[in-house]
């Protein structure tokens, strides 16, 4: 297994805008070694598409590697990787430490039979048909799910009347996949006191979800009374 992770000139995991390069590390025996370094120069002010067409032009030099290890899970450059194909764990501890960790973890995923994937939970009096999510909580717990793996079951599956989802961000899937479901962002709100975080309310557009589409591989048709 190959891992990828931005550090400095003292091998320490840096944040992308700080100095430093991309290095992928790859594990013989019972160490970790360099096996490829890329040079990536990264600055707020190459704007948000300079910045993503940058990380991907470099990132696609990498093989053999879905791994990613950086300092913090917070940020776009995270969503942008993992709109890549990576997945992303957080950076803690010791560099050597933190690739064994990572890369036993990862193989604890292989090896499961069935990996549990968070779902949305009641919240209200029962029958309210109300849940919620904390996606910023998931991601800081270090498991490596995206918003879509986690929502989407629940989307499918589960019948309901409002979701509360709490995020850095709407997911950029939302506007094909809600509308296809058949259902809408209600609302969404900035909370206060908290730097980039917001709740997003999904709801469905005929006001009561009794009659969720399930896996579906075409179009969803509401029937909804």
């Amino acid at each position: 297994m190959n891992i990828a992770a931005f550090v400095n000139e003292s091998g320490e995991i840096v944040d992308f805008y700080e100095e430093g390069q991309i290095c992928l590390f790859g594990k013989v025996a019972d160490a970790w070694g360099i096996t490829k370094v890329l040079p990536l120069t990264l600055k707020r002010e190459m704007g948000i598409a300079g910045v993503r067409s940058a990380l991907k032009d470099t990132v696609s030099q990498l093989e053999d590697c879905e791994v990613f290890l950086v300092r913090e899970l917070r940020g776009i450059l995270k969503v942008y990787l993992e709109e890549l194909g990576y997945r992303v764990w957080k950076s803690e501890g010791p560099l050597t430490d933190q690739l064994d960790n990572v890369w036993f973890r990862e193989q604890e995923m292989l090896t499961e039979e069935v990996v549990a994937v968070p779902s949305p939970i009641p919240v209200g009096e029962p029958g309210d048909d109300s849940y919620r999510i904390n996606l910023v909580e998931l991601i800081q717990s270090g498991i490596p799910h995206v918003s879509r793996e986690v929502l989407m079951p629940f989307f499918e599956t589960v019948p309901f009347q409002k979701l509360e989802i709490v995020c850095e961000h709407i997911p950029k899937w939302f506007p094909m996949e809600l509308e296809t479901l058949g259902l809408r962002v209600e609302s969404q709100m900035q909370q206060a006191l908290a730097d980039g975080i917001m709740t997003v309310v999904v709801a469905p557009k005929c006001g009561s979800r009794s009659c969720p589409p399930g896996k579906r591989s075409k179009g969803f048709s509401c029937h909804c009374g």
